[in-house]
């Protein structure tokens, strides 16, 4: 049985090809905060109640892990803002987004797993006194890329310096 692509697959499949082919390991290769830092090919999104949107753009600094962290959505000053974060281990299998605020560490997104072994995320952001619950979305992850989030980052770094 032979079966056709339909108008909506076709679309999906053209522009999952036409976005994956736009970095190459040089474009990914920039500098973030005075060091060379390799972004990932892919990035990641997650959402949560009433549109907040956290897009991310993995990176590796060596063998460290890192992320750029651009928020959407949320009643906070962070809203429109791509931060820089330390990627580390948490508790329970999980991992934390870690930036500097104020003096001191801010452990913006926080995942860990239940004990069926789902995992569980929570965002703090300043200004917000509840944790705001998320989950991971392919499809906003789909929309964006590492690189035109470290674009927003390099953007507002800019603007920052008089």
């Amino acid at each position: 049985m032979r079966r056709s692509m339909t108008g909506a697959t076709f679309l999906i499949l053209a522009f999952s090809l036409w976005a994956g082919a736009e970095s190459t390991d040089a474009e990914r290769t920039v500098k973030l905060d005075g060091q060379t830092v390799q972004l990932a090919r892919y990035a990641k999104a997650f959402i949560g109640p009433g549109n907040v949107t956290v897009e991310v753009a993995p990176y590796k600094l060596g063998d460290r892990a890192g992320a750029i962290l651009l928020f959407h959505g949320i009643e906070s000053d962070w809203d429109g803002q791509a931060i820089n974060h330390a990627v580390k281990p948490a508790d329970y299998e999980g991992e934390t987004y870690v930036t500097l605020y104020k003096g001191a560490d801010w452990h913006t997104v926080t995942s860990r797993k239940d004990l069926q072994g789902v995992l569980h995320y929570e965002m703090f952001v300043p200004g917000v006194r509840e944790a705001i619950t998320l989950v991971p979305s392919d499809g906003a992850a789909q929309l964006t890329t590492p690189k035109k989030i470290y674009d927003q980052y390099a953007s507002q770094r800019t603007k920052e310096t008089p």
